[in-house]
């Protein structure tokens, strides 16, 4: 169950408050979307799901098979992106809305510099313009509306394809790791503190404002670090904060509650990769990596222990790793399979509720 140390009763208050501890745990059945034609099981993986469902990733390595980014759609199984455009190559799939626009980055051939572009429902791709010449620009996320966000050397940019040119972030973080349908955005940041440089998760906003959301209470550690992984459209966020040393937990932040650890009280090692409006969180925990599901009404559960027993596909699969949680609840795990072969598995869990 949630651990409510000293002086946290309150942020339990503001959890029922907000609605989020009133769901019983989901019973999930399993898809195993399988692979591209003709491209080694091993080479897959997926990286992103939207609100419907579908899926979006890549396989091959770009070194004996080229990478071919795909697709995956519950009426028509999986298939990979159309030729890159002149003068690229696909370098990977990153993330696919509600609308089917897909995120993906290219690699350009003349400088081996990685372009982000989006790839509309129609096929056609559009490339973000270049901050500068042979600088890469990575993907990571992309809204509703078909706001992107990216990396690159320097800090970190949104675009909108013919709405937005590039934008910088004037409060760049160094690492982001997703946006919102609001335009936020969950990363972190460096901090100098004396002579060293630590990091903090942060929530940066739709005017450039960055919130340092600092570490988990009782932090005791020589080096303080958070880092925010994920954000839902109530701009509630999960990442990981340090303990005290060597030791990371899992966190939910709201403005409500701040930050609250998450992980049991045992776990020396746990990190969150998605979560979605009804304040559902899957991550891995343990130093086996295990996946969990978590919800301010049930505490950390295995994730594997909540599918459906009936379901004949269960035992086909371990090692379990959540990518993201979508606002149906489902989530989209990398797995191995069981079989002889161990071949990793791309698999969707749909909730019974």
């Amino acid at each position: 169950m949630l651990q409510i140390k000293s002086g946290l009763v309150w942020a339990w208050a503001a959890l029922l408050a907000c609605g989020l501890a009133t769901a019983a745990p989901p019973l999930y059945r399993i898809t195993d979307i399988g692979y591209l034609p003709g491209m080694p099981a091993s080479l897959h993986t997926a990286a992103g799901i939207n609100n419907l469902g579908d899926v979006v990733g890549d396989a091959g390595n770009g070194v004996t098979r080229p990478i071919k980014p795909f697709v995956w759609k519950a009426d028509r199984g999986i298939v990979a992106l159309g030729r890159a455009p002149e003068g690229f190559e696909w370098y990977v799939g990153r993330a696919v809305n509600d609308d089917g626009r897909i995120l993906a980055g290219l690699r350009e051939l003349a400088t081996g510099a990685v372009r982000t572009a989006v790839v509309s429902a129609d096929g056609t791709t559009t490339i973000a313009p270049a901050i500068a010449a042979a600088e890469s620009m990575s993907p990571v996320d992309i809204d509703h509306a078909g706001r992107v966000i990216g990396a690159f050397r320097q800090g970190s940019f949104s675009w909108k394809p013919g709405a937005q040119p590039v934008v910088r972030f004037e409060a760049s973080p160094h690492l982001i790791s997703a946006m919102n349908d609001r335009g936020r955005v969950a990363g972190y940041t460096a901090r100098r503190v004396g002579t060293s440089t630590q990091w903090r998760a942060l929530l940066l906003g739709t005017k450039d404002r960055a919130r340092n959301l600092g570490t988990l209470p009782g932090d005791r550690s020589i080096s303080p670090f958070s880092q925010a992984r994920a954000i839902n459209n109530l701009d509630q966020l999960c990442g990981q904060s340090t303990l005290e040393d060597d030791v990371y937990h899992s966190f939910f932040w709201s403005d409500a509650t701040g930050m609250i650890d998450i992980s049991d009280a045992a776990d020396t090692q746990s990190d969150c990769t998605g979560i979605n409006d009804a304040g559902e969180v899957v991550g891995t925990r343990g130093f086996d990596q295990s996946a969990y599901y978590w919800s301010a009404s049930t505490g950390p559960l295995e994730l594997i222990d909540l599918v459906d027993p009936a379901d004949p596909l269960k035992a086909a699969y371990a090692e379990f790793s959540p990518r993201a949680i979508n606002q149906s609840g489902q989530v989209l795990v990398m797995a191995r399979r069981t079989d002889f072969s161990g071949d990793p598995a791309m698999l969707v869990l749909t909730p019974r509720r």
